[in-house]
């Protein structure tokens, strides 16, 4: 599983906004320059983030974006999945696999796709942004 730019840079969007929006929505201009993200990818990302319910919007001189919920309410297997579809380390433990009677790895896989799950399901974006990951599991 190697996690892509989009999910990546979705989860510095999301702290930027976390971090800077609390009086007032947050333009993409500023995030685009503060996390050195181009506009035009910038705005997909938003657009991913937006439809999903996860930032607000607001238009006008003063509009841009705020989180809909608090920080903490976001665990980063749901950001990650959002943008990055599967998490899964291999295509089997998704698709199912016309082997796994037989193959002797699919355990392997399957424990290894509930640990990550479990991993990124424990920890919030407020965790991330606190700094408040525990590096040595």
């Amino acid at each position: 599983m190697m996690i892509s730019t989009k999910g990546r840079y979705a989860l510095r969007v999301m702290i930027d906004i976390a971090k800077n929006g609390k009086t007032a929505p947050v333009s993409l201009r500023e995030v685009s320059e503060r996390q050195d993200i181009s506009m035009k990818y910038l705005e997909s990302i938003i657009a991913i983030l937006n439809k999903a319910g996860y930032v607000e919007s607001y238009r006008g001189k003063s509009g841009g974006y705020t989180l809909s919920r608090s920080p903490s309410e976001y665990n980063m297997r749901e950001l990650l999945e959002l943008t990055e579809g599967t998490l899964a380390p291999v295509a089997c433990v998704d698709n199912g696999c016309p082997r796994a009677e037989k193959c002797t790895t699919v355990a392997l896989w399957e424990s290894l796709d509930k640990v990550i799950g479990n991993y990124l399901d424990s920890i919030t974006l407020q965790d991330v942004m606190n700094g408040n990951i525990n590096r040595n599991i």
